[in-house]
């Protein structure tokens, strides 16, 4: 195994990971950290500009971590027991107020380097008026485990799908028609699509929900 790097988290990025700059050296990309968490790493990709690294302990958590309420979700101690987390959402190991201040720094940071104004003024995201159940579209991917029907979301940087009963950041009535399809799917042996095999038709369900609860959804084969 790589030797373990020592790491303080500045802030979050676009794409989701949490950034160090170690002095004197290249930037560091770190999933699943937060602003102002110490960690040890160990290095999965070096390129000429950046490293991507895993957290493979939180030594000190940042003001900004929280416990996630998905069970899902990455947390240091599903990655000691070695459990795949699900993919289907990045920051909630992070509070909210955490979330849109780093939101505004990194509106803050496009401004100062890409449009090169000197000193940008970023006004404060307008917060949600809820936290969860917030998203109004889905797309579900079909697969089998261990010879079971599965839906769910992807593991990051895998075609492993993560199964799930619910999902927090899904309105619940798109959760239960995503159950009910994938019960439906397993009662009459629907044919899953097969990525190495080629073979099968069902491949996701995508499901739009509107602000008054209604929801409409397709089969993707």
């Amino acid at each position: 195994m790589a030797d373990a790097l020592k790491l303080k988290i500045d802030r979050m990025t676009p794409e989701g990971p949490g950034m160090a700059r170690p002095p004197g050296q290249r930037v560091h990309f770190v999933p699943y950290t937060a602003p102002g968490d110490t960690i040890e790493a160990v290095v999965r990709q070096s390129k000429s500009g950046y490293v991507r690294a895993s957290m493979t302990k939180l030594l000190e958590a940042g003001p900004g971590r929280i416990e996630p309420r998905c069970v899902l979700h990455y947390s240091p101690a599903m990655a000691e027991a070695g459990k795949a987390p699900c993919g289907g959402c990045d920051w909630q190991h992070l509070s909210y107020a955490t979330q849109l201040e780093s939101k505004r720094t990194l509106v803050r940071d496009c401004l100062f380097r890409i449009a090169k104004l000197r000193e940008p003024r970023v006004q404060a995201p307008l917060a949600s008026p809820g936290e969860w159940r917030y998203r109004n579209k889905v797309l579900v991917p079909f697969g089998t485990a261990k010879g079971r029907l599965v839906a769910g979301f992807y593991s990051p940087g895998s075609r492993n799908i993560i199964n799930f009963e619910d999902c927090l950041i899904q309105p619940e009535g798109s959760v239960a028609i995503v159950q009910a399809v994938k019960k439906l799917a397993s009662e009459y042996k629907w044919k899953v699509y097969d990525e190495k095999r080629n073979g099968g038709w069902l491949r996701h369900l995508f499901v739009r929900t509107n602000a008054v609860g209604k929801s409409v959804a397709a089969l993707v084969t």
